[in-house]
């Protein structure tokens, strides 16, 4: 788990621009002895200079910031000086408990920096920093105290095995991490301990096996990846063990023919895939009798890229071109011819050729070639 703070500061010195008008909004003023404290709408952020300042004052803030929450209770102090963050930030929660703290030197954290949940007791979260870089472990906690998750820190950078609990202390998921990215495998459980997901990572990118259970311990979808990419089957199952469906990726991008089934075993649906999209649909009811096909058939309809009907449709079957197509235009022997498919800014004329009801050969052509 990535850290993520409600740290106000964060925001003070992004997205501030120079006023024209000179804003007083001192709660404290300066002397030699206190130091001055202001509503943070008193400052503005230089880029230039990467320092804060008060409105109308052309030396760095030093000082104490301020924040409030709407009911008027303090939300977040901070110490500047000469324009940076530098020493203690206390943050409160709306109902006055304390929310969180961590401490900055010349602008960038360093040593601890802890968090607690809603009445101030229970902890929710304790990194360390050094130079503005986590090191050691990131601890979370759920509200009951017990831990949440561990995630092991070097130089800024996740390294080593990282594991995370449910509220009951169940081991809910665990990763390794080698110089910032996932390496190896990454488990997921559901809280009764059976196993959820096995995913695996080689050097940051998914590769291999990646399936998902059901609770009661069946497998529920599993697919290939390679080098971050969806590559071969994706197969998914019902809880009972029956096949749901299949579909084939090329390089993260569903080809060919996908088919579902209903639980029973009854087809229930074909479709035809070409770089992702869908060209071609047959569905069947769960009594297997055929569902009416589109009254125009998709084939019909999209506009193909040069080459791409040929690509896709040699050797294919006969009846796969009558689902996208439709029926032909004309009909001659082992022919089959459709007038109008969009190919680009073009619409063609298709030959399809068949032996033994599989095709063997295309032919696209534009109506100014011969």
């Amino acid at each position: 788990m990535r850290l993520t703070l409600a740290i106000l500061w964060a925001g003070l010195g992004l997205g501030c621009g120079q006023s024209d008008e000179l804003v007083s909004d001192a709660i404290t003023p300066p002397n030699a002895s206190q130091k001055r404290t202001v509503l943070a709408d008193a400052l503005v952020y230089d880029k230039t200079a990467e320092r804060v300042y008060q409105v109308g004052e052309a030396i760095p803030y030093t000082g104490n910031v301020v924040w409030f929450h709407e009911n008027g209770l303090l939300q977040q102090e901070t110490s500047y000086q000469d324009g940076r963050e530098h020493g203690p930030t206390i943050w409160w929660h709306e109902d006055g408990s304390r929310a969180g703290q961590s401490m900055h030197v010349n602008g960038v954290l360093n040593g601890p920096l802890i968090q607690w949940h809603p009445g101030g007791t229970a902890k929710e979260l304790q990194v360390m920093y050094e130079n503005g870089r986590q090191v050691g472990s990131e601890v979370w906690w759920h509200a009951n105290g017990r831990e949440q998750s561990i995630t092991p820190y070097v130089a800024g950078n996740r390294e080593g095995k990282a594991m995370g609990w449910f509220v009951d202390g169940t081991k809910s998921w665990e990763s390794v991490w080698v110089k910032d990215e996932p390496q190896g495998q990454y488990l997921e459980w559901y809280s009764s301990g059976q196993i959820k997901s096995v995913k695996t990572y080689a050097q940051g990118i998914q590769h291999g096996i990646e399936t998902w259970f059901y609770e009661s311990g069946g497998k529920s979808y599993e697919v290939n990846w390679v080098e971050g990419k969806k590559e071969g089957g994706l197969t998914e199952w019902y809880e009972s063990g029956a096949k749901m469906s299949e579909t084939i990726y090329r390089e993260d991008l569903k080809n060919e023919t996908a088919i579902g089934w209903y639980e029973s075993g009854q087809k229930a649906y074909e479709t035809q895939y070409f770089m992702d999209e869908e060209v071609a649909v047959q569905e069947w009811t769960e009594a297997g009798e055929v569902v009416p096909a589109p009254p125009v058939p998709l084939g019909l309809v999209r506009t193909w890229k040069v080459g791409e009907i040929e690509q896709f449709y040699k050797d294919r079957a006969q009846n796969f071109v009558f689902i996208a197509f439709g029926q032909p235009d004309k009909v001659e022997g082992d022919t089959w011819l459709y007038n109008n498919i969009a190919v680009e800014e073009k619409f063609c004329s298709v030959l399809f050729t068949f032996t033994n009801n599989m095709v063997t050969t295309i032919l696209v052509t534009a109506p100014d070639e011969s």
